[in-house]
C-alpha cells in the first residue's frame, strides 16, 4: 500500500446497502439481529490510502481506509451517521467496475449512540466517470500566456479559443469550472533555483505584482488568470506553490 493520501475530493454517492442483515441496538442497548434492511449512503474519504496496479484486463485501483457520511432508509434504525471501514478494488480502466467491502456502524446524529452495525459487508459497484464532471483550467496566467511574459508559453495562447468554447459548453450545462494558479514569492523556495525569474526584481507570478504586457497594452496582476477566460463569480481558484496541479496546493480545502 502506498503512502499517498486519497486526496481526490470524490464522493462515493448513493451506493446501496442492499440485502444486508444488520445487528441493531434496542433502547436498553441489547443487540438484536433483524431481517434484511435496505438503505443508501453518501460518504467521503476520511483517512484513506490508495495504490494502482496493472492487470491483464486493465488498470486497477485499490482503496483502503475509513469513510464517513450519512445513510438513509425507510427504517429509522438504518438512518443516521455512518462510519465505514472499507476495502475497494476497482477496475478503473476500461470497465469502471469493482467490489466494496468492510464493516460499518450507524449512530444517532443527535446522541452519538450506536444504532446498527455489521462486521462484514460486500457489494459490487460501478463508477460512472461522467456522473459528476468538472473542468480544471491549469495555470492560464498572465506571466505564462501573455506576449513577453517572463515564463511565456506561446503555445498556451493558441489554446484560448478552445478554452472559450469548452468553458461556454460547460457553463451552459452547469458543469463546474475550477482554476489553478501558480503563486510564487515573497519568500524564497527551492523552485526559485529552477526558475530564477521568480525572484526579484522580475517577481514572476507574485500576487499583486503589476507587469506591462505589450499584447494587451496595459499593466495586469502578473499572477492573475488571463482576461479571455477569466473566472466567473463562484468559480473555485486553487492557489498552488509548485508547477504541478495535484501537489503543493490548497486543493484539499
Amino acid at each position: 500500500m502506498s503512502g499517498a493520501r486519497f486526496a481526490v475530493s470524490v464522493i462515493l454517492s448513493v451506493l446501496a446497502i442492499l440485502g444486508t442483515q444488520v445487528r441493531t441496538h434496542a433502547a436498553d442497548d441489547r443487540p438484536r439481529t433483524n431481517a434484511v434492511l435496505d438503505g443508501q449512503f453518501a460518504a467521503q474519504p476520511v483517512n484513506v490510502m490508495q495504490r494502482t496496479c496493472e492487470g491483464e484486463d486493465g488498470t486497477y485501483l485499490e482503496i483502503r481506509g475509513t469513510f464517513a457520511g450519512t445513510v438513509t432508509s425507510s427504517d429509522d434504525r438504518l438512518s443516521g451517521d455512518l462510519e465505514l471501514r472499507a476495502d475497494a478494488l476497482i477496475n478503473v480502466s476500461p470497465k469502471g467496475l469493482g467490489t466494496f467491502q468492510g464493516p460499518f456502524e450507524i449512530s444517532d446524529p443527535m446522541t452519538g449512540k450506536r444504532k446498527a452495525r455489521r462486521a462484514s459487508w460486500r457489494s459490487s459497484m460501478a463508477i460512472d466517470r461522467l456522473a459528476h464532471p468538472a473542468v480544471v483550467v491549469v495555470d492560464m496566467q498572465n506571466d505564462f500566456v501573455r506576449v513577453g511574459a517572463p515564463l511565456e508559453v506561446a503555445e498556451a495562447r493558441a489554446t484560448i479559443p478552445a478554452h472559450q468554447a469548452l468553458l461556454a459548453a460547460c457553463r451552459a450545462r452547469a458543469i463546474p469550472v475550477i482554476y489553478t494558479k501558480f503563486v510564487a514569492g515573497p519568500e524564497r523556495t527551492l523552485i526559485w533555483e529552477w526558475s530564477p525569474v521568480l525572484a526579484p526584481p522580475v517577481c514572476c507570478c507574485w500576487k499583486g505584482f503589476l507587469r506591462h504586457y505589450e499584447d494587451v497594452g496595459k499593466e495586469l496582476d502578473c499572477s492573475d488568470i488571463v482576461n479571455e477566460i477569466y473566472p466567473e463569480p463562484g468559480d473555485p481558484i486553487v492557489d498552488k506553490f509548485g508547477y504541478g496541479a495535484a501537489s503543493a496546493s490548497d486543493q484539499d480545502e
